[in-house]
């Protein structure tokens, strides 16, 4: 049993046990099962289910709506939405300090404020969207995919209306813009924000911007800054480009010198008590983090890199693991569950899966080295697996993007391997977790139809538990197949083909050694125990990387595809 299965169990147990923890969300941990899951009609109720202070009280920013936004008056809602947005997105981005934006945004002084304004406040609140099953949350309640779209269009005029001036504010905006966009599959527009925001990065990291006075201290710039190129350097992995950029130029996060009992956080709406979260050793290890993940992304994607070392490669895993190893020992044994701390093991699982993926050419030689290296490859995405399935239990469809990525490639990896019963298990696990999040995420969505395209052209055998999942996505389809019109997706089927081969070279391998006269009809009636075993099956990835560096290509592009319909 590894750590993360004795986490896993240890946190299932303490929840069940525990007597207070809910889901108050109408988002219920289930599987949906008809196509009215994605074109839902919502209809008014006597009490929203959200409306929990009427049944308990839960320690939420009273915050006003004006003058920040001019989407509603509803100061209940935008206080609802905050508090969303602190509880689910701000402890994995973590943009923007919670206190000195609360207490300006309180002020109700735009022109005055430095940590708050009406375009960061928009931004939040159209990401705090998807975290809310509120009709209010919805430009059209009919229509789930517009979900958070009135704030945003309202985040966008102010964005287009102002001088564009470096920021703060400005800098968390855009990076907020950026993932939202990313979460409605629209990443060409998305990434503009990003770039806008990263040149605003770079001067405020410098303390300095063009009129060369200082622009913020440096203790204010320290956490914003640090997190932004945390997660630029997260994405230059998955991109597959070098990271070259610099730390910024201030100091890091410092530890607090003694306990800080307010450092906690609660699964906001449930009905839990808050328990500590240690946030300031999380970001400390997000840096360091960070640090192994740009040596990666140097070492596998810079120009004077002539070819992939097996060698190299594992050296950079021994540091990823390292950083785990000494991740999970600050993590308390008995709050390993909070949100926050899954999200950062999951993601981490991720990267780690992506490492290995970057790793393999199509000139790989077949050697213990890349054995041992894809062999670890489908640990990862079964414990990935175990881990989304606990968050799924804990706290419902609540999730960033990360755990869109992770399911997405996990989902893609073990397509081939539904035969073998470990790996069939995880696929299907990642396919749930993708269909949960695409109710209100179009990247979700479409994510899920390329894995159906790709089964499809390999004549691949799905189990009926993920065709009716599919099944769901008819309504989407022509839309879904004009963005697929644009990406060269055939050269993913010849390369799948290579992998498919090999694959059964394998099992004739295996049927031969198991005096089996044919393993394909034969699998099922295999011992657990054989069909587990590893020893066969790190085989099957000596040669994985047809399939993978297309994947690869194939989400690059997809990444770019701007919805002009």
């Amino acid at each position: 049993m590894t750590i993360d299965d004795e986490l896993v169990e240890s946190s299932l147990e303490d929840e069940s046990t525990r007597g207070d923890h809910g889901e108050i969300e109408n988002e219920t941990p289930s599987s949906p099962s008809t196509a009215q899951s994605y074109h839902r009609s919502r209809r008014s109720k006597t009490i929203d289910a959200m409306d929990i202070g009427s049944i308990v009280q839960i320690s939420i920013p009273d915050v006003p709506s004006q003058p920040w936004t001019n989407v509603t008056t509803n100061d209940e809602f935008v206080s609802h939405l905050v508090q969303l947005y602190f509880t689910w997105e701000a402890p994995v981005y973590d943009f923007v300090e919670k206190a000195p934006f609360i207490s300006e945004m309180r002020s109700g002084n735009p022109v005055n404020s430095r940590y708050c304004s009406p375009l960061l406040v928009n931004a939040m609140l159209a990401t705090a969207c998807r975290y809310s099953d509120r009709d209010a949350s919805f430009e059209d309640r009919m229509d789930p995919e517009s979900c958070g779209n009135h704030f945003f269009e309202e985040a966008k005029r102010l964005w287009q209306a102002s001088s564009r001036s470096t920021s703060l504010t400005n800098m968390q905006s855009l990076v907020i813009m950026h993932y939202f966009e990313a979460h409605r599959a629209n990443d060409g527009v998305g990434i503009d924000y990003f770039d806008a925001g990263m040149k605003m990065y770079q001067e405020l990291a410098s303390g300095i911007y063009d009129s060369g006075e200082a622009v913020e201290s440096p203790l204010q710039l320290s956490w914003p800054c640090w997190k932004l190129w945390i997660c630029r350097c997260f994405a230059s992995l998955v991109l597959r480009e070098p990271y070259f950029l610099s730390p910024p130029n201030l100091p890091e996060p410092a530890m607090p010198d003694q306990v800080d009992l307010n450092d906690t956080w609660h699964p906001y709406p449930q009905l839990t008590r808050s328990r500590p979260f240690q946030k300031m050793e999380t970001a400390r290890q997000c840096i360091e983090l960070a640090r192994v993940i740009q040596k990666a992304t140097v070492y596998l994607y810079s120009n004077n890199t002539t070819k992939y070392e097996p060698s190299g490669i594992l050296d950079i895993h021994q540091q990823f693991q390292a950083w785990y190893e000494g991740y999970l020992n600050t993590v308390n044994r008995t709050d390993n569950n909070l949100g926050p701390n899954l999200t950062l093991r999951i993601w981490y699982h991720a990267l780690e899966l992506h490492l290995f993926r970057g790793s393999i050419s199509d000139t790989a030689p077949v050697c213990s080295e890349n054995t041992k290296m894809i062999s670890s490859a489908l640990d990862i995405i079964c414990n990935s697996a175990k881990l989304q399935r606990t968050y799924f239990q804990l706290y419902g469809a609540k999730a960033t993007i990360l755990l869109n990525y992770n399911s997405f490639q996990s989902a893609l990896f073990t397509l081939y391997f539904l035969e073998f019963q470990e790996y069939h298990e995880a696929f299907i696990e990642h396919v749930k977790m993708l269909s949960r999040l695409a109710k209100k995420r179009g990247m979700s969505a479409f994510q899920l139809y390329i894995v159906k395209v790709l089964a499809r052209r390999e004549e691949i055998q799905l189990p009926n538990e993920v065709l009716e999942i599919f099944q769901e996505l008819e309504p989407a389809k022509l839309n879904f197949e004009r963005r697929l019109s644009k990406v060269p997706v055939p050269a993913l089927s010849s390369k799948a083909a290579t992998l498919i081969k090999f694959k059964e070279e394998l099992l004739g391998v295996q049927a031969m050694a198991t005096e089996t006269v044919s393993p394909l009809l034969d699998i099922d009636s295999r011992s657990s125990e054989d069909t587990m075993r590893k020893s066969s099956l790190t085989r099957l990835f000596d040669e994985i990387d047809p399939v993978l560096g297309g994947l690869s290509d194939f989400y690059q592009q997809m990444l770019t595809l701007e919805d002009k319909g």
